[in-house]
C-alpha cells in the first residue's frame, strides 16, 4: 500500500522501531526543537545502524511524495550514497503525524554534496572548496496545510543543526520551474548562490513531459554563515530546545 494512501504516522511519545541487534529507537530520543504553541516537535535522526528501519520510512515517504509531485527517477542506490552520511530533520505534530521531512548531508574533506554531482549544460560540474565546511538540505516535503505552521519551526531545527555541525554555507536546491518553492525559500533568507549562477541537471532525475523524459534544472539556494546564526538563534530564543538525557 501507498505510504500516502496510509497517512504516514509517526508517534513521537509512543511509536517506537527495532533497529539493528534488535535495539529499540525511540523518537523521543531525538527531539530536537519544539514549538509550544503549537505542539510541533522538530527531531534529528542520524542515519547509522540503529536508526536505519526508521530513516528508511521517512526516505520512502519523500520518494512517494516526489512521485506524486510527478517527478521519476529517484534511485535508492543513488540515495544511499548521501544518505550514509547524512541526518534526517523532520517536523511531527501532537497527535505524532509526520507533517514536513529534511535532510541535512554533511561534507567531509575528499567527499562531495548532491549538486556536485549534477551537471551544467556544458557537462561540467560544480566543485567546492574541499576545505570549506558545508551542508546541504534535500529530501524536502510536507503534507498539504501543514506549511504554514510547520516550516518556521523546521527552518529553525535546520539552522540549530548547522550551527551544531559547524557549517560556514548551507546549499538547497530549487526547481527552476517551481516558482512557488522558489518563493517559500526566499522568504526564510534562502539566496542565488552567486558562485553557482548557471542551473544544474542530474541527467536521470527529471518529469516526462510531452511522452517523453526531461531532466528537472535547478539553481543553487544558499545560506550565509550571518543566515545561519539567525535561524539558530531563532532556535534557541523563540523556541525550546529539547534536552534529551
Amino acid at each position: 500500500m501507498s505510504f500516502l494512501t496510509l497517512s504516514f504516522r509517526i508517534r513521537f511519545y509512543s511509536m517506537n522501531v527495532r533497529g539493528e541487534g534488535g535495539k529499540t529507537v525511540r523518537f523521543e530520543d531525538f527531539a530536537f526543537v519544539s514549538d509550544p504553541e503549537t505542539g510541533l516537535v522538530c527531531c534529528r535522526v542520524p542515519a547509522e545502524p540503529a536508526t536505519e528501519e526508521t530513516t528508511r520510512e521517512i526516505r520512502a515517504y519523500y520518494a512517494e511524495r516526489v512521485t506524486q509531485f510527478g517527478y521519476a527517477g529517484f534511485s535508492w542506490e543513488i540515495d544511499d550514497f548521501f544518505h550514509r552520511r547524512s541526518a534526517y530533520i523532520f517536523v511531527v505534530d501532537a497527535a505524532g503525524e509526520l507533517v514536513m521531512t529534511c535532510r541535512g548531508t554533511y561534507r567531509r574533506p575528499g567527499e562531495v554534496l548532491p549538486f556536485e554531482m549534477a551537471m551544467r549544460e556544458d557537462g561540467t560540474s560544480y566543485a567546492l572548496d574541499p576545505g570549506r565546511p558545508v551542508v546541504d538540505f534535500n529530501t524536502y516535503t510536507y503534507r498539504p496545510g501543514s506549511y504554514d505552521t510547520a516550516m518556521p519551526l523546521l527552518v529553525a531545527g535546520l539552522g540549530r543543526d548547522a550551527k551544531l555541525q559547524g557549517a560556514c554555507r548551507a546549499y538547497c536546491l530549487y526547481d527552476v520551474k517551481n516558482d512557488r518553492i522558489r518563493r517559500a525559500y526566499t522568504a526564510f533568507g534562502w539566496e542565488l548562490a552567486a558562485e553557482f549562477p548557471d542551473p544544474i541537471h542530474f541527467p536521470t532525475y527529471g518529469r516526462m513531459e510531452d511522452g517523453r523524459f526531461e531532466p528537472a534544472r535547478w539553481r543553487v539556494f544558499e545560506w550565509t554563515e550571518e543566515t545561519i546564526e539567525r535561524h539558530d538563534r531563532t532556535a534557541r530564543e523563540r523556541y525550546v530546545e529539547v534536552d534529551v538525557p
